[in-house]
């Protein structure tokens, strides 16, 4: 993830990529859901999110590429937005 600080004083949008990823949309759900900071939007590629970050379209942007995986039997993931 990158995030490049903006002092705008309105919120930040964030680009997501999530590759179609079970657990990867379900924590951009929860990010959109409940940040009070930053805005969360949802990318289609990989490539134009990062066109945006580097353009400064957008305040930064989070990759969960193909290889994204959370494993083990007992895996709680805990947001902190």
């Amino acid at each position: 993830c990158v995030y490049i600080p903006k002092h705008s004083g309105q919120m930040q949008v964030i680009g997501v990529y999530t590759a179609n990823d079970q657990m990867a949309e379900e924590i951009l759900q929860h990010c959109m859901e409940h940040s009070q900071v930053f805005h969360f939007v949802p990318y289609d590629s990989k490539i134009e999110l990062e066109k945006d970050v580097m353009s400064g379209n957008i305040a930064g942007g989070c990759v969960f590429d193909e290889a994204f995986d959370v494993s083990g039997d007992d895996c709680r993931v805990r947001i902190f937005v």
